[in-house]
């Protein structure tokens, strides 16, 4: 439900941008016929009412997406409202209030959504409460009425004439009506039904009530209703003479109702700005042609500018940057910035990377490497300092592509020479970092070259190792067996000979176990990582959330346990399964190409524990 109502909550967000321009549209278009306002707020309807847009590189919305819904459930909270002033004064505050836990499910934020979600629907049934009472208030008081004529009734208990009902409405008009004023009174009520006005009026309050959290929403109902009303007047008065328009003018004044906030029912004929109508009535002249023409020109232009979503193109598309091709180890080729300074949008790698940028770099800037599966590099980005950083720090790191890194590091003022890419050994990666790699120039040059920065000298590459250690782990290998003495619980993977191969069990201490193994199905190398009386420090990645999957398994016990299986957005093969058993907590990644290998192996493992 959360989901829902964020996408709400960003439809809302966008179609304020359109509400605005056209309420300036509106007061500009003053001599233009009303209809054309009715038509600007039924363009409003669909942006708020349809839950997709198109995009167009003439768009003026500043960002389509201002909550994401994967950054407040998996990353640090921070929001793209497409106003660089409004991100850096709120990220910051969202990412302190907010900070995720490494080994929760979800950020705090995410639960903050979803009790929004619960007022935003007691919201929702209020409204449409609202609407039903008023409907059935209505509908009694009219329940004694005589007829007139067709579809006409008269009724003591009606203060000024309206139209009740949608696939067969009435009208109905106060008994003590003059016959004077019945005519054009009719006249407006029938120009009502011929422009389906009982629909648009009701449509309009639905939608209301799903954004009634906004208030140019509400602004935008009630300029609505005004505009309906001087439509319709347009409509009756535009082949009168002036002393038609006086007649009408009269009836108006006769029939006025008090006003009301807001309505969803009914169409009264003197329930809105009757001052106003008046005066417009008796001042109306028909639109010159120009006129008419101008105000079309205008709806189109809002509709290009304001209903559709800005271009989201690829950031070396969407930012002008110097860039050369550098082929790397995998025999691919990457653009990578080479100078100059590239403003990143706020749309873009500074909302979901916002501890990457602003760093000091008075004592350069260290780049740490992992990588995660073949050919999968990630990087993280910290500043210079004359320590090491602790195990906690690195696991906090978002892992970057090398697309973004490189181009997160053009936005630094640096030399490459102060820049030192750090390989390090991630503990959920089977993938070794050795000594002699780490030491290694070819190596540190290769992945210099991704960045997009100079290779460096051997003499250089063997500083940077020397300067800048890993934290050091201490490895006891143990077997299978022996998992339950050493660890507490068996973790046992399938012994099947045709699926698990190469399977190595590092007992890092008491509380931490890793399991790196072959999968012969997958084609891959994966680890399993086990905590004891601690939360997973998992490095945050970017999700596909549409891939999401729940798999169910069964202890030896019968306990059932619930296995969440998540697949990276930019490299689907890259799978993850977490799940908790007792005060253990478990996670398994690896490339899957079958997206069920690792899952099963994780049902596997289950199915093994007492």
């Amino acid at each position: 439900m959360g989901g829902v109502f964020l996408k709400t909550l960003n439809m809302s967000i966008a179609a304020s941008w359109l509400i605005l321009a056209v309420i300036l549209l509106r007061f500009l278009l003053k001599k233009a016929p009303k209809w054309v306002a009715v038509l600007l707020w039924g363009i409003v309807a669909l942006r708020l009412a349809v839950p997709f847009s198109y995009e167009s590189a003439l768009s003026l919305i500043p960002s389509a997406e201002t909550f994401s819904a994967h950054n407040i459930q998996y990353e640090t909270p921070a929001i793209s409202s497409g106003i660089p002033a409004v991100n850096h004064a709120v990220n910051p505050v969202l990412g302190e209030v907010f900070a995720p836990n490494p080994g929760a499910s979800v950020n705090p934020l995410y639960v903050w959504t979803e009790i929004a979600a619960v007022v935003w629907l007691a919201g929702l049934a209020a409204m449409l409460l609202y609407a039903a009472v008023s409907y059935v208030r209505v509908r009694r008081s009219v329940a004694e009425s005589a007829p007139c004529e067709g579809n006409i009734f008269l009724s003591d208990h009606v203060r000024s004439p309206f139209i009740l009902g949608l696939v067969r409405p009435r009208i109905y008009l106060p008994s003590g009506i003059s016959a004077a004023s019945m005519e054009p009174v009719i006249a407006h009520e029938k120009a009502h039904l011929a422009r389906r006005d009982h629909w648009w009026k009701p449509l309009g309050f639905l939608i209301l009530a799903v954004h009634w959290f906004n208030p140019l929403c509400w602004a935008a109902y009630v300029l609505l209703c005004r505009d309906i009303e001087l439509a319709c007047d347009e409509k009756v008065v535009r082949r009168m003479d002036l002393a038609g328009k006086k007649l009408y003018s009269t009836a108006l004044l006769e029939c006025s109702a008090g006003r009301r906030l807001v309505s969803v029912c009914p169409l009264a004929f003197g329930e809105v700005g009757v001052k106003e109508r008046v005066k417009h009535v008796l001042n109306y002249k028909k639109p010159a042609f120009w006129v008419i023409a101008a105000a079309a020109a205008a709806c189109a232009m809002v509709t290009v500018c304001f209903a559709t979503d800005p271009k989201q193109d690829l950031l070396q598309e969407q930012h002008t940057v110097q860039a050369r091709i550098t082929e790397v180890e995998s025999r691919s080729f990457l653009a990578v910035p080479v100078g100059g300074d590239s403003e990143l949008s706020s749309g873009g790698l500074r909302t979901k990377y916002p501890e990457y940028f602003g760093l000091e770099t008075f004592k350069g800037l260290e780049v740490y490497v992992w990588q995660m599966a073949k050919d999968s590099y990630r990087f993280g980005l910290m500043q210079g300092t004359d320590r090491e950083k602790t195990l906690e720090e690195l696991m906090g790191m978002k892992g970057a592509s090398a697309e973004e890194m490189a181009l997160i590091l053009s936005s630094y003022n640096i030399e490459d020479e102060d820049i030192f890419v750090i390989p390090w050994q991630n503990p959920i990666s089977s993938y070794m970092v050795t000594e002699e790699m780490v030491k290694d120039p070819e190596y540190i040059s290769n992945i210099r070259a991704m960045l997009g920065l100079d290779g460096g000298s051997a003499a250089s590459a063997e500083e940077t190792a020397s300067d800048h250690e890993t934290p050091a782990e201490t490895l006891k290998k143990i077997s299978a067996e022996e998992t339950a003495d050493a660890f507490g619980i068996p973790i046992v993977l399938p012994k099947n000979a045709n699926w698990i191969e190469d399977a190595e069990y590092d007992l890092m201490d008491e509380n931490h176990l890793r399991i790196t193994y072959h999968d012969l199905i997958a084609d891959a190398d994966c680890t399993l990582l086990v905590l004891k009386n601690a939360d997973l420090d998992l490095p945050p990645m970017d999700y596909d959330e549409a891939l999401n999957e729940t798999w169910e398994g069964s202890t030896a016990g019968g306990r059932y346990i619930a296995v969440n299986v998540r697949h990276e957005k930019d490299n689907e093969k890259m799978t993850l399964a977490v799940w908790e058993y007792k005060e253990y907590r478990f996670a398994i990644m690896g490339e899957d190409d079958t997206k069920a290998a690792i899952p099963k192996v994780a049902l596997a493992v289950i199915e093994n524990l007492d």
